[in-house]
């Protein structure tokens, strides 16, 4: 037969409700005292007691689930967030579960729909997961509904968003990156960017590249803008136009680091070195770019703080039942200067 949280509280001397609190992870809460908890725990171990999840669900009404919705388990930055979230979320006795919408092969706002159905406790959506026609309705209508949902993004400091929120302040790190390549004498600075060009997905960038234009007087010539899928491909495709453009950009700003990485074997390809012929600056700070031959220079990404702030708000929704409104938050990020940004070797219009 099975072992249940009863056989666990007559052995430790407690009652079920003290097991089921250090079992969810709310033990500091509830007072309970760390001797207890350590007996709960060593003897829940030595029976391999295992959770009943229907019990759980029918007992509480939630299944300790929260649903992380991304676009790909491909791109790298993806698997930073899912892994910063699920340590967060693991020690408060909670699980996440991923779900692309391109790996289902279905739109985004069927996925949430699905992620929900399966009974996640809440949603965590995460950049381009968000933002679909139709976006702010749907998260406003659920908002409504009192069910849990968060959304974890980069947009410009206007953005209304109808539900709770984190999101990545990058309009000062970005204004900076560029103000690091200008200052090394770049006057024909790319910048590529997520498409489609209606994508909300450029939020605190975009605003930089605006702003840096208008401070030093560059004309659409001199940024163009490259409109590309957030993958190592999607950097190749903007590559081979960069190697197109006359006269060419001798710096590179990248909205993802991924972009930026499938740039590079492309340039360099195509007998451009970097960074002796061609500065580029990522966003994102993924692990590939820092063990590169010459590591990426990029925008560092707050992950953990970024899941710390959406597991914490998720689960104060959970639990409290007066929602007045929508709770906003921002993390900051910073430019992290390595070794692929160097001096222009040219002027921007000889090259």
């Amino acid at each position: 037969m099975a072992v249940t949280m009863r056989d666990i509280a007559e052995i430790a001397g407690v009652s079920s409700s003290a097991v089921a609190h250090v079992l969810s992870g709310n033990a500091r809460t509830r007072r309970i005292s760390k001797k207890t908890q350590q007996a709960i725990l060593r003897i829940t171990k030595s029976l391999d007691y295992r959770s009943n999840p229907i019990a759980r669900q029918l007992r509480t009404g939630r299944t300790n689930r929260l649903g992380l919705v991304i676009r790909n388990f491909s791109n790298p930055w993806a698997s930073h967030i899912a892994q910063a979230m699920q340590t967060e979320a693991t020690q408060h006795g909670l699980a996440v579960h991923a779900s692309s919408w391109e790996a289902r092969g279905d739109s985004r706002k069927a996925t949430i729909e699905a992620v929900l159905d399966a009974g996640a406790d809440g949603i965590i959506a995460t950049y381009l997961a968000a933002f679909f026609d139709g976006w702010h309705e749907y998260f406003s209508g659920l908002w409504k509904q009192r069910i849990p949902c968060i959304i974890a993004a980069e947009l410009g400091k206007d953005a209304e968003i109808p539900c709770d929120s984190v999101m990545i302040e990058l309009q000062n790190a970005s204004f900076e990156a560029l103000e690091h390549l200008y200052s090394l004498g770049h006057r024909r600075i790319a910048y590529i960017r997520v498409g489609p060009k209606k994508a909300l997905a450029g939020g605190g960038r975009d605003s930089a590249v605006k702003d840096f234009a208008g401070v030093h007087k560059f004309k659409a010539d001199d940024l163009p803008i490259l409109y590309v899928a957030p993958t190592i491909e999607g950097g190749a495709k903007a590559g081979r136009e960069l190697l197109k453009m006359h006269p060419r950009p001798t710096a590179v700003f990248a909205s993802k680091d991924i972009i930026a990485l499938g740039m590079i074997g492309t340039l360099r390809a195509g007998g451009l070195r970097v960074p002796e012929d061609v500065s580029i600056v990522g966003c994102g700070n993924i692990d590939l770019g820092r063990f590169q031959e010459k590591p990426l220079s990029t925008i560092s990404w707050p992950y953990g703080e970024l899941a710390k702030l959406c597991i914490q708000q998720i689960r104060a929704r959970i639990h409290d039942k007066d929602w007045l409104k929508p709770v906003r938050r921002e993390l900051k990020s910073k430019l992290i200067v390595r070794q692929t940004t160097a001096v222009c070797p040219v002027r921007g219009d000889e090259v």
